[in-house]
């Protein structure tokens, strides 16, 4: 599984650099586009307002090129993102198997040193801090693992939207115990 994530990020550095050239490229291409048209510009007359969509052959030939080098950049673009998808996934599975190692490990040591058959309750997690998880936690950190197996780029998003609507709650709720005091202060006068 390490090989294949390794062979997954040469492939995904690769087309990194495949990127950067079709961009490059693009960019040149779109610079020669703007001053042909700006050399075109120039030399029309005051009455020639008939002739200013007519392009020549050559910079037909650079529209061409720039449409050819956005294909190629797209197309480069969404291989690349299909690869850190499956990098992320296998990340993950391999976070998973390493996670189930551990907790093998530890239970034998447990078993195996006299200490206990296990310090987790059932089906219970721990997470960084050592400290078991509760459902909500464990909620949560499977939710962010489907968010991230589904499109990685779209986590911080995610997290981001969560924070957002907690926070609008929270404020919600603390306007409503406001006016409530308000209430009962006024109420008594």
């Amino acid at each position: 599984m390490k090989a294949e994530h390794k062979g997954l990020k040469g492939s995904a550095r690769q087309l990194g650099d495949e990127c950067n050239q079709y961009k490059e490229e693009l960019d040149v291409v779109l610079e020669q586009i703007s001053r042909k048209k700006d050399e075109r510009m120039a030399q029309l007359q005051p009455g020639d307002v008939d002739d200013i969509d007519v392009v020549d052959q050559e910079e037909f030939d650079l529209m061409r090129k720039e449409r050819m080098a956005k294909k190629g950049y797209k197309a480069a673009m969404g291989e690349m993102n299909e690869i850190k998808r499956q990098m992320g996934q296998l990340q993950m599975n391999i976070d998973d198997i390493k996670y189930d190692m551990l907790s093998d490990f530890d239970e034998w040591h447990s078993v195996a040193s006299g200490t206990g058959i296990s310090n987790l309750p059932a089906g219970g997690e721990v997470n960084e801090d050592g400290e078991i998880m509760d459902d909500a936690e464990l909620f949560e950190k499977m939710e962010q693992e489907r968010i991230y197996a589904k499109d990685p780029d779209s986590v911080a998003f995610f997290a981001a939207q969560k924070t957002r609507n907690a926070m609008s709650t929270q404020n919600s709720l603390a306007i409503k115990q406001m006016k409530r005091n308000k209430r009962s202060v006024g109420g008594g006068n």
